[in-house]
């Protein structure tokens, strides 16, 4: 009866453990990439338009913009957008809510951009000018 026991918990928790993590793996998602779902790219395409307009509003002589990668961070919520500006300066936008701009947090190496901050932050932009090229063209 001991060497039942002995084999019987180990087993046990075993496949209790087992069992726990593939359960919180499909909670959770999985693998899937979220960005391959059409209604997501919809979404990501109107994110891309507020993306731009932040660009054009605090930056000057924006008139090209090309999305090249996005990638989500799932443990703190937070999104990066990866960004090529006029085919010179790159760029990347990290965000936690996209309709908060004042969430946006840029970052850039100052060897490779070149565009100059508006002094004046000017909200009433259009983007009609700027060439976009959105991530899943």
């Amino acid at each position: 009866m001991k060497r039942w026991k002995k084999l019987l918990i180990p087993l046990g928790i075993t496949v209790v453990l087992i069992g726990g993590g593939i359960a919180m793996f499909n909670l959770l998602g999985g693998m899937t990439n979220p960005f391959t779902d059409e209604k997501v790219l919809k979404y990501n395409k109107r994110n891309q338009d507020k993306i731009v307009q932040y660009l054009v509003a605090n930056y000057e002589g924006i008139h090209k913009v090309k999305f090249e990668d996005i990638s989500q961070n799932k443990t703190t919520g937070s999104e990066t957008v990866y960004l090529s500006i006029n085919n010179s300066s790159k760029l990347s936008i990290t965000f936690y809510d996209i309709d908060d701009v004042d969430s946006y947090v840029p970052s850039w190496n100052p060897k490779t951009f070149k565009l100059q901050e508006k002094s004046n932050v000017d909200n009433n932009v259009t983007v009609s000018d700027v060439h976009i090229t959105y991530l899943e063209e």
